[in-house]
């Protein structure tokens, strides 16, 4: 939970990738101030698969944040 409004955004690479890059990546709005923790979740797809890294940037400014827990998953369809 951020102490300020801000956004969260999860990059992916394909396995040709090399670095990061905006367009392969989605973003979430997250609400800052003293509220409860918030469950934010992000998905990406892609047709040619993913490399074996991820990067995910809880915040976009600088501020003191708190993250609790963080949770990645592959759900692989055959089709």
């Amino acid at each position: 939970r951020p102490s300020e409004t801000d956004v969260a955004q999860a990059f992916y690479r394909r396995p040709e990738d090399a670095q990061d890059d905006a367009d392969r990546s989605t973003t979430v709005e997250i609400g800052g101030g003293e509220s409860e923790s918030t469950t934010v979740a992000l998905s990406v797809t892609s047709d040619e698969g993913f490399a074996s890294q991820f990067r995910f940037d809880p915040v976009f400014s600088p501020q003191e944040f708190e993250l609790a827990d963080l949770e990645i998953r592959c759900r692989w369809s055959a089709g």
